[in-house]
């Protein structure tokens, strides 16, 4: 098969809080903008696990397809 994206992050921004396991989310302004040659740009990414502490969350996503 082809090389799946796998990646992380901390969100302090509360508005984000609502995420869950299983989610899509894509990002449109990316630093760094490409991983391997490859962009972020239209890439949809599923929620695979989250960690909840106050005022933070943390979550793993693996790249799942494109939006076209």
């Amino acid at each position: 098969g082809e090389p799946k994206i796998e990646i992380s992050a901390d969100l302090i921004n509360y508005k984000f809080f609502n995420l869950d396991i299983g989610d899509i989310v894509d990002f449109s302004d990316m630093y760094p903008e490409k991983i391997f040659a490859k962009s972020f740009t239209n890439v949809a990414f599923m929620i695979t696990s989250i960690q909840r502490k106050l005022g933070a969350l943390k979550f793993k996503a693996r790249e799942v397809g494109t939006i076209s």
